[in-house]
Order: C-alpha cells, then sequence, then structure tokens
C-alpha cells in the first residue's frame, strides 16, 4: 500500500445551507463519492459505477459547454455593472 492511499480520507467541509453551517463530506479518491447511511447519518465512500463515472463525465462536458456559452454574456453584464458603479 503506497503512502498516498493511507493519507486520503474523507474531508470534513464547513458549508452554509439556509443560514446554518452544515459539515459536509468530500472525498479525494478518483471513482469513489461519498454515501451517508439513511439512519445513523454517516459519511463513508463507496466505489463509483462505471455507467455513474461515464455518465458524470457526459454531464460534465455539456455543462463545460454551456458555460462557455454563457461565458460572453456573464462578462458583457459583468462590464456594464461595473461602468455603472465607476459612474455614481
Amino acid at each position: 500500500m503506497e503512502l498516498k492511499e493511507l493519507c486520503e480520507a474523507l474531508k470534513r467541509r464547513k458549508v452554509i445551507r439556509k443560514g446554518k453551517m452544515k459539515i459536509k463530506y468530500q472525498t479525494d479518491r478518483d471513482g469513489y463519492k461519498v454515501k451517508y447511511d439513511p439512519k445513523t447519518g454517516q459519511a463513508k465512500e463507496v466505489r463509483m459505477s462505471p455507467a455513474e463515472i461515464r455518465k458524470r463525465m457526459i454531464a460534465s462536458r455539456k455543462s463545460r459547454a454551456k458555460r462557455k456559452a454563457k461565458s460572453g454574456q456573464t462578462s458583457r453584464r459583468r462590464a456594464i455593472s461595473m461602468r455603472r458603479r465607476k459612474s455614481w
């Protein structure tokens, strides 16, 4: 077993949801995801199926294209609001 495998674990992240701070768990292992036990609420790492990995890759490709398409509009609107702030 390598040192990298030993160091990999669930990382705790503090996130704000509905105005309250919650602890969210994230994994840094490729091909794994975090799953919560419905009864206890404990988080654990589970391996993703190849079908799920493929679906996620396709979805990320689509969202990347949409993000790129909207980036011009976003930067234009941002430039307008920056101009308005400057003129005050």
